[in-house]
Formats: structure tokens, C-alpha cells, sequence
């Protein structure tokens, strides 16, 4: 009979064997929806006339490297796919001007909603946070999207990259853009996505004491 202290190693070196074949996933679900490469190469071209960009980055902090996956989820529009932010990189998205809500998906699901103005560039951050209770779910139910990571929609006010903003967020993040495997990506999952926007869409609460993370028009800079 296994007694407390061996069976607690056991446990414990169990976990250790689930972390590290999902590290080990996480480091290889990357590639096959985007691909880094020089920004001379995937850096977004100007910003089109009656057109606004949001560009989603997300700054190295302690956390998972899984890849974050952002889609809109707009009423009243079909969902579109922004595509997938992985760590030190961003992605721009080009959207007409106006009032839109973005969802990002993983363990669980996060909003942020936006105002947009014509010709105008705005920011927001990716943040990941493990979620260690979710790993064994993951590994054994539905590894379609990374299910042991959390991830937060962040709002980046003007006045932050005007005063405060670390500049190695705007300087580091490298740019990325998704590959011709994230549109089958899309319609593979589109019942999970689907399923997180209607079980957390109403959940959605206020985590900021002035209101729910979002994108004012002021919030942007003219041009790209």
C-alpha cells in the first residue's frame, strides 16, 4: 500500500509530466498559426483611407507562451477571426471606424469593446495568466485551444503611451501575421468559439472601477 508521502510524489511528479507535455505542445501550437519574421517583411503597410487599426500586443511578462487567439465578435456582424498573439509580438487589424467588441479566447473568454475613429491607430494588451486547473481538462478533453491559459483583454489609454508606457512594448513586440493555416484554424473551432461567447459573454464583468475595458476615440493616434 502506497503510503501518504510517496503517493504525494507521485501526484506531484504526475503534474510535472502533464506541465511538461504541455509546455511542450504550447511551444509547438505557435507555428502552425503564425510565423515571426522580420518586420520589413510582415510589418503592416500604411492605413487605408476610411479604415481604423487595432493593434493587439503582447509584452514578455512570467506566464504561458501558449498563443493568444483574438476574434470580433460584433453584434450584428459574423465573427472574424484577428488571429493568433503570441508572446513579444503583436498583430494589426484593420477595421472600418465605429463601435466593435473584440473576444480572446483560452481557458476561458475575455471582451473589450472600442470606438473607433476614421484614420486612427490604437493599442491593446494580450495578458496571459496560467490556469493550472484547467491543464488536465486540456490534455484530456478538448486540446483544440489551449485550455490551461487565461487570457485578459487590456485597454491602452493614449495617455499611457504618451507618459508611461514602457517603451520595449511598442519597441520589442515583434510584428506577426497569421498564416494560410489560421482560416481552417477558424472554421475548425468555431463551435468552441461559439461556446465561449455564449457561456462568458454574460459573465462579463467590470474589472476597471470606471467601466469595462475598452477603446475610447480619443485613445488613438493619427495614422498608422
Amino acid at each position: 500500500m502506497m503510503g501518504p508521502q510517496r503517493h504525494l510524489q507521485s501526484q506531484i511528479a504526475l503534474f510535472a509530466v502533464l506541465a511538461g507535455i504541455a509546455c511542450c505542445i504550447f511551444g509547438c501550437a505557435g507555428p502552425l498559426f503564425y510565423h515571426p519574421a522580420d518586420d520589413e517583411i510582415v510589418a503592416p503597410g500604411p492605413l487605408a483611407p476610411g479604415m481604423s487599426r487595432v493593434v493587439f500586443m503582447r509584452p514578455k511578462k512570467p506566464g504561458t507562451t501558449a498563443p493568444a487567439f483574438v476574434i470580433e465578435v460584433t453584434r450584428g456582424q459574423p465573427f472574424r477571426f484577428v488571429g493568433p498573439v503570441g508572446i513579444s509580438h503583436k498583430i494589426a487589424y484593420d477595421v472600418t471606424p465605429g463601435e466593435h467588441l473584440f473576444m480572446v479566447v483560452g481557458s476561458q473568454a475575455d471582451f473589450m469593446s472600442a470606438m473607433l475613429e476614421e484614420g486612427k491607430t490604437y493599442y491593446a494588451e494580450v495578458i496571459a495568466q496560467l490556469d493550472p486547473d484547467r491543464i488536465f481538462v486540456w490534455l484530456v478533453f478538448d486540446r483544440s485551444v489551449d485550455m490551461s491559459a487565461r487570457f485578459d483583454l487590456r485597454a491602452i489609454h493614449k495617455i499611457e503611451i504618451e507618459t508611461g508606457l514602457p517603451d520595449e512594448w511598442l519597441d520589442t513586440c515583434r510584428w506577426n501575421m497569421p498564416n494560410e493555416s489560421a482560416p481552417d484554424w477558424d472554421q475548425q473551432n468555431r463551435t468552441l468559439i461559439l461556446r465561449r461567447f455564449n457561456e462568458f459573454r454574460p459573465k462579463w464583468t467590470y474589472k476597471l472601477e470606471d467601466g469595462p475595458p475598452r477603446l475610447e476615440p480619443r485613445d488613438g493616434f493619427v495614422g498608422s
